[in-house]
């Protein structure tokens, strides 16, 4: 049988983009819910990132963004900021 060569993906580490953009966006909306999505694909992403060499830093940076939305969450249900 005649193997087709399989294409590159169009995105090779989906996990550290979900990362990010959930990162971003828990700053202004959603902090709790969006964050948490964030540091889980972050640490998805990292993983990996180390294993395909793809998007690692991405991810950790979005794992960090979506941290950040959770300390903004909980400033916002215990001190109310």
């Amino acid at each position: 049988m005649n193997q087709q060569p399989q294409p590159e993906p169009l995105i090779p580490n989906p996990a550290a983009v979900i990362a990010l953009t959930a990162g971003i966006v828990s700053l202004f909306v959603l902090p709790a819910v969006l964050g948490s999505i964030a540091v889980a694909a972050g640490l998805y992403g990292e993983t990996h990132g180390k294993i395909t060499g793809h998007g690692r830093g991405v991810a950790i940076l979005g794992g960090l963004l979506g941290a950040v939305g959770l300390i903004v969450a909980a400033g916002q249900t215990f001190y109310g900021w």
